[in-house]
């Protein structure tokens, strides 16, 4: 495992401008250029295996920025490192093939490396006009797009409040027609004997225990 001062190191090297023959310039202008991912033919050249140096130095810079704010707690160069990354994966999937089996995946990071940045917006911006279904997202992708969607996390909460207040309703409804039609046993309640149950009458909302007046 690296230590801080290594980390830091690579990090301040990796995240310089004009890094890698200027990677993630000619990354923004091959992705701007092209159309569903092809390029036109007076396109200038921009590197033959730029779709590899993009995708090889967005994790190692993602990932080092993971280790490093692990160690020491978030901080600018941290920031600026996430904010790199997703440059580079943005630069991956903006106008990209539509079939790519990879869209997804390079997407979610993008919009998850954005985030750590605290460039919010900008995740928001990859996923405003795609819907997961369309982007060959595995369960664990499409709930971290849903996340970083304002509202998929409105979505997420309301399912999670209908499911705790629908289970909290399904509860007490069938414990309340037990209570009052009385037909409680002993396995329900731990072996609790019968005339310790709490029955509750309409009569006398204030309940009064089986067996004991």
């Amino acid at each position: 495992m690296e230590k801080s001062d290594e980390l830091r190191a690579f990090l301040a090297k990796a995240t310089q401008d004009g890094v890698w023959g200027r990677l993630l310039d000619r990354g923004a202008a091959w992705s701007i250029m092209r159309q569903a991912g092809v390029l036109p033919e007076d396109a200038p050249s921009l590197g033959d295996q730029i779709e590899v140096d993009l995708a090889e130095h967005g994790f190692s810079i993602l990932r080092a920025a993971l280790s490093l704010r692990e160690l020491d707690g978030t901080s600018d160069l941290c920031r600026l490192a996430f904010e790199r990354s997703g440059n580079a994966f943005e630069s991956l999937v903006r106008n990209g093939a539509p079939e790519a089996e990879e869209r997804g995946f390079y997407r979610t990071i993008a919009g998850a490396a954005y985030h750590l940045a605290g460039y919010s917006a900008i995740a928001y911006s990859l996923f405003g006009e795609q819907q997961v279904s369309d982007l060959n997202a595995n369960a664990a992708e499409a709930a971290l797009i849903l996340l970083i969607l304002p509202q998929g996390i409105c979505q997420v909460s309301a399912t999670r409040r209908r499911q705790r207040r629908c289970s909290r309703v399904g509860f007490a409804g069938s414990r309340r027609d037990r209570f009052r039609r009385g037909n409680l046993d002993n396995s329900q309640y731990g072996g609790l004997p019968r005339a310790g149950v709490l029955r509750l009458r309409p009569s006398n909302r204030r309940g009064v225990v089986a067996g004991h007046r």
